[in-house]
C-alpha cells in the first residue's frame, strides 16, 4: 500500500489528470505549483520527486531488466491561444504559438510543441520552473500575480522489462 497513490500510477499503466478549478485567488496555482522554497512545494514538484524516486528505486531493484523514460511538455492557454512555455522566445520575448490539429484517429496534435526527454528529477524541476517563469500574469482586484491563463504540464512515462534478453 502507498500513502501517495500518484507515485505508482505508471506501474498500473494508467493515465491521470490533476485539474484545479475554483474562484479567482482561491489558491489553485499555489496548490499545484507551490510557493517560495522547499516547504511550500506544490503538487507538481512533489509528484516529480515521488515519480523519479520510484523509477530509480525500481531500476536499482531490477537492474538491467527494467528500463524507463520520461518526457515533459508545458503549455499555456491564454486568450484562446496556445503557447509553448518551454519553446525559445522570439526577439520580442513572445513564446512560440502552438497550433492544435486533429490527427489520426481523432487524437489532438500540438505543433510545434517542445518535448524534453528526462533522466532526473533535477532536469524535470528545472524545466518546470522555467515554464512557470514564462507564464503570462496580470493583476486582478483579488490577486496581484494572477496567472490569467491555463497551464498544462504533461509527463509521459514509459517503462519496460526485459525478458530473455529482449524488451
Amino acid at each position: 500500500s502507498s500513502d501517495y497513490p500518484l507515485r505508482d500510477v505508471y506501474k498500473r499503466q494508467l493515465n491521470s489528470t490533476v485539474f484545479a478549478y475554483g474562484q479567482t485567488s482561491s489558491g489553485k496555482t499555489f496548490s499545484i505549483f507551490g510557493g517560495e522554497g522547499y516547504a511550500e512545494r506544490g503538487l507538481v514538484p512533489r509528484a516529480l520527486s515521488l515519480l523519479f524516486r520510484s523509477l530509480q528505486q525500481r531500476s536499482a531493484e531490477q537492474s538491467l531488466q527494467f528500463s524507463w523514460g520520461v518526457s515533459l511538455s508545458f503549455l499555456e492557454v491564454s486568450q484562446e491561444r496556445v503557447f509553448d512555455l518551454l519553446g525559445t522566445p522570439d526577439a520580442s520575448g513572445q513564446r512560440p504559438e502552438v497550433s492544435v490539429q486533429e490527427g489520426e484517429g481523432g487524437a489532438l496534435v500540438l505543433r510545434p510543441l517542445s518535448v524534453f526527454s528526462l533522466r532526473s528529477e533535477d532536469e524535470a524541476l528545472r524545466l518546470f520552473l522555467q515554464g512557470c517563469g514564462a507564464r503570462a500574469t496580470a493583476g486582478t482586484a483579488m490577486n496581484s500575480a494572477s496567472s490569467r491563463s491555463h497551464a498544462v504540464f504533461s509527463l509521459a512515462v514509459e517503462t519496460g522489462c526485459q525478458q530473455g534478453g529482449r524488451m
